[in-house]
Order: C-alpha cells, then structure tokens, then sequence
C-alpha cells in the first residue's frame, strides 16, 4: 500500500480508497498514508467521510493525509465539510493549514445560528 502512494500511482486511488476499509488496522493506516502521498485531492471526501468513525490514531492519519495533499485539497474539503457537518470538529485546526485565507468564510458561517448544527 505505501509503495503505491510513493511511486505516486495515480491509477491506485480507487485501490487505496477501498483498501480504507480493510479490516486489518495495518491495511487502513497504509492505504491512508499512500493516499496523502499520492496528493490527489480526488480523495479529500473518501477520507473525510472515515473521520467521525476511525480510532484517535487514524484519525491522525487522516489528518496527515489531508495535509500532504496540501492546498490543492482546500477546495474540496470546504465542499465535503459543507456536506459533512460532524467532521468539522476533527478539521478545524487543520483548515488553515491546507485552506489559507479560503477557510475564513465557511468557519465564520459554521458558527451562526442558521448553519449551527
């Protein structure tokens, strides 16, 4: 699994992505690892989906990853944390880091009233 994130193997995304679910624990943590690696922002929503239910540790994984992935990955998380409300939480600290100055809105707006969930 690290390797295919390493050789930057465009092609396993969709590999990686199932391999998030692998019921070995070793399995999950590579194939999240390889997909922060391999720096597609393609797979910004498959991991963010996986943050409410993963361990602390994945968890911290799934951060890294999002954070390899840089800001090439700050338009689709806004989009999924739009989607996504639960997983605000576990990302905040991470927005701007990977999003600058485009986390400003969404965050302001996250904590009115009318977006409060």
């Amino acid at each position: 699994m690290l390797a295919l994130g390493a050789v930057s193997d465009q092609g396993s995304r969709d590999v990686l992505e199932t391999a998030m679910d692998d019921p070995h624990e070793e399995v999950r943590a590579a194939a999240v690892g390889a997909l922060g690696r391999l720096g597609d922002p393609r797979s910004v929503p498959a991991l963010l989906v996986r943050l409410p239910d993963e361990s602390r540790h994945q968890r911290v994984r799934v951060l890294d990853a999002l954070s390899m992935i840089g800001a090439s990955a700050s338009e689709p998380l806004l989009v999924a944390l739009r989607k996504r409300p639960e997983s605000r939480a576990f990302v905040a600290d991470l927005l701007p880091v990977v999003c600058g100055s485009r986390a400003t809105a969404d965050p302001l707006l996250w904590g009115s009233p009318a977006h409060a969930s």
